[in-house]
């Protein structure tokens, strides 16, 4: 997201988000204006990130988890 990037094109980069989704199987049946208020208002397009799923260790993070404490 850069300050040039045109509402337009942010637009188009939300609808090409949506459908890759849906091709993948990974959107729920909602109404259409759910995703046209997505590809109307979705600031950041994640099209470019990796999405994918991590591996990671349940109990490592189960051990994060009760060891955290709020900075305050």
């Amino acid at each position: 997201m850069v300050p040039e990037l045109q509402w337009t094109e942010i637009r188009r980069l939300n609808h090409r988000t949506l459908e890759s989704l849906d091709q993948k199987g990974l959107l729920q049946e909602r109404p259409d204006s759910d995703y046209d208020h997505i590809i109307d208002r979705w600031q950041f397009p994640l099209f470019t990130l990796d999405l994918s799923l991590l591996r990671v260790d349940v109990e490592a993070l189960r051990e994060r988890q009760r060891l955290w404490s709020p900075d305050w």
